[in-house]
């Protein structure tokens, strides 16, 4: 039987500061700025409490 590996992407620290930035200081939706980076909308608001 085999077994299937879900891999988690692994974000650097820039690229997140920078969606972060798009929501909370350039007034972007959570909901855009995750479609346009191909995340999940919960990562973007994890995110923000990382860097708070």
């Amino acid at each position: 039987m085999k077994s299937s590996l879900l891999m988690r992407r692994i974000y650097d620290k820039q690229f997140k500061i920078a969606d972060i930035k798009l929501v909370f200081e350039d007034d972007m939706s959570v909901a855009d700025v995750a479609k346009e980076s191909s995340i999940h909308y919960n990562s973007l608001y994890r995110w923000r409490n990382e860097y708070e």
